[in-house]
């Protein structure tokens, strides 16, 4: 479950920044491809760095959540009424991240032509297919190391 939630968070995250992420020389930037004007480059700037503010508050909050519950869950005495509301919280805190990442992506979107909004989901599929190739080629080295060590 947590391996899920981890998974779409940084998945919505790096599809809203589609077009933060600096790119190889012999690739065309986001902003060249879209064809942003200068107004639009500084209205995704700032919708970046809003998101970027907001969603690094909540994964803080998140992380010191899983501290606590990782407390409950070690001491000799785990309690359950404990255990649940930190794991409620936790959940509140991620469905606000999507939220977040929701709301950001609509005003991305916003500010878009139609052509541009085409474009943007052509960039941003292209990066997904290549994000889930590279967790897929991580997980496959992980789990022959894993083998490997079991083997051993």
């Amino acid at each position: 479950m947590k391996t899920t939630i981890l998974f779409l968070t940084s998945f919505f995250l790096l599809s809203i920044g589609v077009c933060a992420q600096p790119k190889l020389d012999t690739k065309k930037s986001c902003a060249d491809t879209l064809k942003l004007t200068d107004e639009q480059k500084v209205q995704l700037k700032n919708i970046r760095f809003d998101n970027r503010k907001k969603t690094i508050d909540l994964r803080a909050e998140i992380q010191k959540a899983r501290i606590d519950v990782e407390s409950v869950i070690s001491s000799n005495k785990p309690d359950r009424s404990t255990f649940e509301k930190l794991n409620k919280t936790i959940a509140a805190l991620q469905l606000e991240q999507k939220m977040i990442l929701f709301d950001t992506d609509a005003k991305v979107k916003s500010i878009l032509t139609d052509d541009q909004k085409k474009l943007y989901e052509q960039i941003r599929n292209e990066r997904r297919s290549q994000r889930r190739e590279k967790i897929s080629s991580e997980m496959n080295g992980h789990n022959r190391e894993r083998r490997h060590r079991m083997e051993d």
